[in-house]
């Protein structure tokens, strides 16, 4: 990455869809629930917890190594209510998701300079995402031009660096053979429609919703694409409800250091472990049960 060396690098963290509040996104360890009762927090829960941390740990060392300013950046579904049911939530109680949210944001907010939450979906943050928008005021997030706290889409500079980010991609590809060929037809799409509208093409452009890091780099031009990972687990929607419970997909963010009118993306993503340290054997769960008489 050539560079201004005159310039304080402008350091944009960028992830997406924690789902806090989802069984399978992320739980503040000591989650208060009301009444005296704490969220129960699984194996695979503190797994993800610890990466999450650990995400954090790699930006305040960048931080640290760069001497750059830092912006935490949310593309959408930071906190989660799913209308669709509710029964893979930690609570439906708004008060108690957003207390979460605050929660969860601590490691962000111990790094970070600025925090920008753009706006997630309805069925998980409600009409408008209202919750969202409570969720950012809450913890203080930038608000955008039109002094909304949640973004409905970001667009930016950061020394002289476009930056765009929205929740949902325009179109994306949902199986092996046709996810390269989905972020590439969003690229496409995206900057023709820039370019119709007279706009500028950003330099980098990210989503999230798909949960399946990608990336275009440099192919032909701008901008550089990115489907962000997500800090959620596999739901129950995605393995039996889609039929891909085989499927697993890293978790994490990325880093986009911006200084001089140049970018570098680094990437920062954790596979998760098989939990189970031997697969089941059929014999052994039928000898562990008791004789029908």
């Amino acid at each position: 990455m050539e560079t201004d060396s005159s310039e304080k690098p402008h350091l944009i963290a960028a992830f997406s869809d924690t789902h806090v509040n989802s069984l399978v996104g992320l739980v503040p360890p000591g989650s208060s629930l009301g009444d005296g009762i704490t969220a129960t927090i699984r194996n695979a829960e503190r797994w993800l917890w610890r990466r999450w941390l650990g995400y954090w740990d790699w930006i305040a060392e960048l931080k640290q190594e760069l001497d750059a300013y830092v912006t935490s950046l949310c593309v959408g579904d930071a906190v989660d209510k799913n209308r669709k049911g509710h029964y893979g939530l930690v609570s439906q109680n708004e008060a108690i998701i957003i207390d979460m949210g605050c929660a969860a944001w601590e490691p962000v907010q111990a790094v970070s300079d600025l925090d920008i939450i753009v706006r997630g979906t309805d069925t998980h943050t409600g009409e408008q995402a209202h919750l969202e928008e409570l969720f950012a005021s809450a913890i203080d997030a930038a608000k955008n031009e039109q002094g909304l706290d949640a973004w409905p889409f970001a667009e930016f500079r950061a020394n002289r660096v476009g930056i765009y980010a929205a929740h949902k991609p325009e179109t994306h590809g949902t199986l092996w053979h046709t996810e390269g060929p989905g972020i590439a037809r969003n690229k496409a799409y995206f900057r023709a429609a820039m370019l119709d509208a007279g706009r500028d093409v950003p330099d980098v452009a990210l989503f999230g919703h798909y949960h399946r890091p990608l990336d275009t780099g440099d192919l032909f031009g701008g901008p550089r694409m990115i489907f962000l990972p997500s800090f959620q687990l596999t739901s129950h929607y995605y393995a039996v409800s889609m039929g891909r419970a085989h499927r697993v997909a890293p978790v994490g963010g990325i880093a986009v250091i911006c200084r001089g009118g140049k970018f570098e993306v680094r990437e920062k993503t954790f596979l998760p472990a098989n939990i189970r340290r031997k697969p089941w054997s059929i014999e052994d769960i039928v000898l562990s049960q008791p004789k029908r008489t």
